[in-house]
């Protein structure tokens, strides 16, 4: 579960066109402040199921579920409306009574080199394993491969204590080396790892012939 705080802007009132009708379809996008990188918000205070990205409002310019920003965070929403034209940024946002100074919090990249880089990638659980992992926040997942698949897809998952962290795993297509490309992107479920907890790498899928596998996360130590 992350820890999150209520969005200042998008709960309880309409977005509304330059001409103050209702933004029906219009689209909020939610970054990190300052920055084009995106951010994930939550529909609830539990923390633990992300909004769309960008939010699509309703026929009445409302969010359809809440939004709730990361502890620590500060966000920046483009409002748009339903075929993309800007109408307004607000940036520097935080959450409501987060007093944990989101302003000045830096995300940062990890990267695992998850199996032998000269050797082709085979099936199987707990490839990379690294215990006693410190508390982190994930914000994103990346893969990335040294040569692509010839045929098939890659699949990785990242397990916490034997879990899978995500709803939808990781996917290199064919002839790509990275993820970003991919036809179907991942999906985070559980985005908090604790401390002292076991993370490991699975390869699901490994396609033809790939090599060099790694991987990324994106987030805040705890």
């Amino acid at each position: 579960m992350t820890t999150v705080f209520l969005s200042p802007l998008g709960n309880g009132f309409n977005f509304a066109t330059t001409g103050w009708l209702p933004l029906a379809g219009g689209k909020v996008y939610t970054y990190q402040a300052g920055t084009t990188t995106p951010m994930p918000t939550y529909t609830t205070a539990d923390g633990d199921t992300q909004n769309d990205n960008p939010i699509i409002l309703g026929v009445d310019g409302r969010p359809p579920q809440g939004i709730w920003l990361v502890q620590g965070m500060a966000y920046k929403f483009l409002l748009a409306d339903s075929l993309d034209n800007p109408i307004q940024t607000y940036d520097d946002l935080t959450g409501i009574n987060d007093i944990s100074g989101g302003a000045v919090a830096v995300a940062h990249w990890l990267c695992f080199a998850a199996s032998n880089q000269a050797l082709v990638i085979t099936a199987g659980t707990d490839k990379f394993v690294l215990n006693a992992f410190p508390a982190f926040q994930v914000l994103e997942v990346r893969g990335a491969l040294v040569t692509a698949s010839s045929s098939g897809v890659v699949t990785f998952d990242i397990n916490i204590n034997n879990v899978s962290i995500l709803s939808t795993k990781i996917t290199v297509d064919a002839n790509e080396v990275s993820s970003l490309d991919a036809a179907v992107q991942p999906v985070i479920s559980s985005a908090t790892i604790a401390n002292n907890a076991k993370l490991s790498i699975d390869y699901d899928t490994v396609g033809t012939g790939a090599k060099g596998p790694a991987v990324l996360l994106r987030g805040l130590w705890l």
